[in-house]
């Protein structure tokens, strides 16, 4: 009976935001029961976070008679949940319902300029990889105003509990994946961005924009850059920002066509300084040996042979001269391919990547 007298104290707010759910009903009873006196007392909520007096410490008071913060510590109320009540009694859904719940109004802002890249370095913004990176890192976003922003959820605390960076593209615009901390936050967000006829930006391809950064942040739709313009296509673009360090990566990029070159899948050629896909390779250029290629338009066509009077040796005649036997064409530096000639000073050494 002792333990019945030293019962989990429950706020008032709690209580009220507990009696609106299924699983808000079995938390009530567990935290009025003995269980949760293993983990503590004077339970109340803040933030969408169950917060606690921890077990062994004393509840102190400030002059209105109000629980003070100090010494308090929080607790998602889905773990709770499961810590208290196991997994039984109800369902993922009603649970991720439920959490929802406890975070109280969530409110629709966009952010841009210097605004959104802070955001990303601000603690409050958990939903990210880039999160607590340095500002500069951002300034793709920064630099960028007038067609990108980004739309949050934010709850009572400034936490960012939902997010999607929006482009703005002739007039419309579009939204990129939405990330939030729970599924029902998720489609709280889309169903905003809906209401406001923003797009998904899935079928878009290209971002008109400001490419002139000095440091980039991992992007998540649009990775590849390009003089101008990001894209989630390769074609055309020089590097790919996908990196967690505030770095671009330079992609490989054909001389002649400007097509990327994915040399995990394909081979890349180098020659002459030059760096040239399969196809502009197989245009220009006919491999010799396993190093040497020549210009398909230096091969010197055999006229014809002519069988000399005196003798059973044939004449080669080269665009128009007669230039002598095989033996003396390899002799002053010419090489045979297939029927006709190449000159070794047309040959020039390649390699592949």
């Amino acid at each position: 009976m002792l333990l019945l007298t030293y019962t989990s104290k429950i706020s008032e707010s709690l209580r009220s935001t507990l009696r609106d759910y299924h699983v808000g009903e079995l938390l009530l009873a567990a935290l009025e029961g003995v269980a949760a006196l293993e983990i503590g007392t004077h339970w109340s909520i803040r933030g969408g976070m169950i917060t606690y007096c921890p077990k062994g410490r004393i509840q102190g008071k400030n002059d209105r008679g109000e629980w003070r913060l100090k010494g308090r510590q929080e607790i998602k109320p889905s773990k709770l949940v499961v810590r208290l009540l196991g997994e039984e009694g109800f369902t993922s859904r009603e649970l991720s319902a439920f959490s929802f719940h406890c975070m109280g109004r969530l409110d629709l802002k966009f952010l841009s300029g210097e605004e959104l890249a802070n955001a990303f370095s601000n603690e409050y913004c958990k939903l990210s990889c880039m999160s607590a990176r340095k500002p500069k890192w951002f300034e793709i976003y920064a630099k960028n105003e007038s067609v990108c922003s980004m739309a949050v959820l934010e709850n009572s605390k400034s936490e960012i509990m939902a997010r999607a960076i929006i482009w703005t593209q002739d007039g419309i615009k579009y939204r990129e994946r939405i990330y939030a901390a729970g599924g029902e936050i998720k489609d709280q967000l889309e169903r905003e961005l809906d209401e406001l006829g923003i797009e998904s930006a899935d079928e878009l391809g290209t971002i008109q924009l400001n490419t002139d950064c000095d440091y980039w942040p991992y992007l998540d739709t649009f990775i590849f850059i390009g003089h101008n313009h990001i894209s989630s296509d390769a074609t055309g673009c020089f590097a790919q920002a996908q990196n967690q360090d505030g770095t671009r990566s330079d992609l490989t990029c054909c001389t002649h066509c400007s097509e990327h070159i994915d040399t995990g899948c394909v081979t890349a050629y180098l020659v002459d300084d030059e760096t040239l896909c399969q196809s502009c390779f197989g245009e220009i250029y006919i491999e010799l040996n396993n190093d040497q290629c020549y210009k398909r338009n230096d091969l010197i066509t055999v006229d014809s042979t002519i069988t000399s009077d005196y003798s059973d040796v044939e004449l080669i005649t080269l665009d128009g001269d007669v230039i002598g036997t095989h033996d003396e064409l390899s002799e002053n530096g010419y090489h045979m391919v297939d029927d006709d000639y190449i000159h070794e000073d047309n040959l020039v050494e390649f390699s592949t990547i």
